[in-house]
């Protein structure tokens, strides 16, 4: 279910959580994804053993909407042996239909590898230590199989949504738009969100409080549903933890941060200056030459990133960024929409 789009409300600009929160990390990378639409095709074991362990969760909340037992083993080989995703159109994190075929229209098959495929193609990988858990990722598996069974419909909440798209227009500004892993209900109408992650461990106390993703959420809710969630859950799959977040008075916090965001955003695109936030992030960024994985075509897009790498933890960067140095984009005709 998503809201009706009405008049020109449905020509405002799609925002998703993961887009506007990449401008929050770093003008420069957002500029370089979303204005300039230099897009990686990178994969990465983080993603996609995050994509197959989401397959697995949503699998079992699917069974229990339909007020059915999940059939764990099924689950279980279907997280093993990985999937074919030619039943539905298959959309990236913001939203946008991928693999479709220009004459027919049609989605395209594409394949989300399983455990044992993965495990081959990222043998090294998969055989290190995590640095923050200690665990490999076989360790980590028999932590999310032994807790898939968690909040098997308990304490009186059942399963109303998974996947659940939304799409509506906020304050006039832009359109919010994205899924929400699962959405519960319980006998008193109360509902609650949960949002898997395959992080290496839970949030620091200073992102809970008003965490953005969640408020969105939470506004999404209210759009479908027309409630406020009274809960909102973190359910992190690879070491067994569940993470209670949003405190009192998030509602009013998230909507002044999620506007800032936005005005700070036609900002940069009135001025084009991009400003880069370098910061041992980088080192996983897209466009930065320290990142192993990144496409040889996009990892010198930047050249204000952070030299800090896990084996030199540095707070020098690659180039000072200069506001008033000709390297500032300037609006070209044809370009800006």
């Amino acid at each position: 279910m998503s809201s009706q789009k009405n008049g020109s409300e449905s020509n405002l600009e799609k925002i998703s959580y993961s887009k506007i929160s990449t401008f929050e990390q770093c003008p420069r990378q957002f500029y370089l994804k979303y204005e300039l639409k230099k897009r990686s095709n990178a994969a990465s074991l983080p993603l996609e053993i995050g994509t197959i362990t989401h397959h697995g969760k949503e699998l079992v909340g699917l069974a229990l909407m339909d007020n059915k037992k999940p059939d764990y083993e099924a689950i279980r080989g279907a997280v093993m042996s990985g999937f074919t995703g030619t039943e539905k159109p298959v959309f990236n994190e913001d939203g946008e239909q991928l693999n479709i075929d220009e004459l027919t229209g049609i989605t395209k098959a594409v394949a989300v590898l399983g455990v044992d495929e993965l495990r081959n193609k990222y043998f090294f990988d998969w055989m290190e230590k995590c640095n923050k858990s200690g665990m490999t990722y076989d360790e980590k598996l028999k932590i999310y199989f032994d807790n898939i069974h968690n909040l098997e419909n308990e304490d009186g909440w059942n399963v109303v949504a998974c996947e659940l798209e939304f799409d509506f227009p906020y304050k006039g500004k832009f359109r919010l738009h994205g899924f929400i892993d699962r959405v519960d209900k319980n006998a008193d109408d109360d509902y609650r969100v949960l949002d898997y992650k395959s992080s290496k461990k839970v949030f620091d106390e200073k992102y809970t409080k008003t965490p953005l993703q969640m408020f969105i959420y939470t506004l999404a809710v209210e759009s479908v549903y027309g409630k406020i969630p009274i809960e909102h859950l973190y359910d992190f799959m690879l070491i067994g933890e569940m993470q209670n977040v949003c405190s009192k008075g998030y509602y009013k916090r998230g909507e002044t941060k999620l506007l800032k965001l936005w005005e700070e955003l036609e900002a940069c695109r009135q001025s084009g200056i991009w400003k880069p936030k370098p910061s041992p992030l980088c080192h996983w960024c897209d466009y930065c030459e320290t990142n192993p994985n990144a496409e040889a075509a996009l990892k010198r897009e930047c050249q204000y990133y952070s030299l800090w790498t896990p084996a030199n933890k540095t707070f020098e960067v690659k180039k000072k960024f200069d506001e008033n140095a000709v390297e500032i984009e300037k609006k070209t005709e044809g370009f800006w929409f």
